[in-house]
């Protein structure tokens, strides 16, 4: 799934700690899941884990208060927007509100994200780097391999099912459109697995100079953030491209949807702003 579909309009809420009732129960044991998650890269030591709870803890507080009443406001949006059709100019919109929405957590979590480094032992950095080779060996596996066309395949029929999460089931003619639209747009999978492969070799880096603390920061702020100024300018090109095809492709596909599929999608985002009522009634 490429970033625009992890943003647009019918996947916007992918990005979410409240996604979907389930994460009801997510969100409120989120301090020891992201404890377990870290603990899955960094094999934690001594006081770590606790360390990371109460940092955890603290950030969900920060994100119920502050952040849950932005995504009620967005999903009102979304809904004045879903009922008089999807533009290009909307899945873009939906798009950058929902980066905005993430970089906005990301940079809450930057401080606490330079302190835990800064603890990270030289035997922590030699694990994450393990961890590193055993994922990318089976995402190399699995995102790499095939030919240009299985590749646009497999990209084609992740979308569909993605959209028909959304839409309630997509007629032939629609996935047909879908398969037509995303087999038109660059192949950025080699790009993305060297881009991988860059940022965890830039952390793993930074880990090992073990600079003070604003260096750290520094580095931080640069790998999660300012992705721009060292991406690949023919990379950010391939994204650039396949984000404005897909605003394309959102757009036209709207114009096929009866009735049904829009209650479908309506129905969807009621059901996220309720979680996100539910949620923010929690405090």
């Amino acid at each position: 799934m490429n970033r625009t579909f992890r943003f647009a309009l019918l996947a916007l809420l992918a990005i979410a700690i409240a996604g979907c009732s389930v994460a009801r129960v997510a969100y409120t044991n989120a301090p020891p899941a992201i404890a377990w998650m870290v603990d899955d890269w960094f094999d934690l030591q001594d006081g770590q884990r606790d360390w990371v709870k109460e940092r955890a803890a603290r950030l969900i507080a920060w994100h119920r208060a502050s952040e849950l009443p932005e995504y009620e406001r967005f999903l009102q949006e979304i809904a004045v927007r879903l009922s008089r059709g999807i533009r290009e100019d909307d899945a873009r919109w939906a798009y950058l509100g929902g980066r905005d929405l993430y970089r906005r957590a990301a940079q809450k979590m930057l401080p606490d994200m330079t302190d835990f480094l800064l603890q990270v032992t030289p035997e922590q950095v030699a694990y994450l780097e393990k961890k590193f080779d055993k994922d990318n060996e089976k995402m190399f596996a699995e995102a790499g391999g095939g030919s240009p066309k299985e590749r646009a395949e497999k990209r084609a029929k992740r979308i569909v099912e993605r959209l028909e999460d959304w839409t309630g089931r997509l007629t032939p003619a629609q996935r047909e459109l879908v398969a037509t639209r995303v087999k038109a747009m660059p192949d950025v999978t080699d790009d993305w697995l060297a881009d991988r492969q860059k940022r965890q070799g830039e952390l793993l880096k930074l880990l090992r100079a073990r600079p003070g603390r604003e260096a750290m920061a520094a580095g931080v702020h640069r790998l999660v953030l300012d992705t721009d100024a060292w991406r690949s300018p023919a990379y950010l090109e391939k994204m650039r491209q396949r984000d404005q095809q897909s605003f394309a492709m959102m757009a036209a596909l709207d114009a096929t949807f009866d009735a049904t599929q829009r209650e479908h999608i309506q129905k969807k985002v009621r059901g996220y702003a309720a979680d996100v009522a539910y949620l923010m009634a929690q405090r």
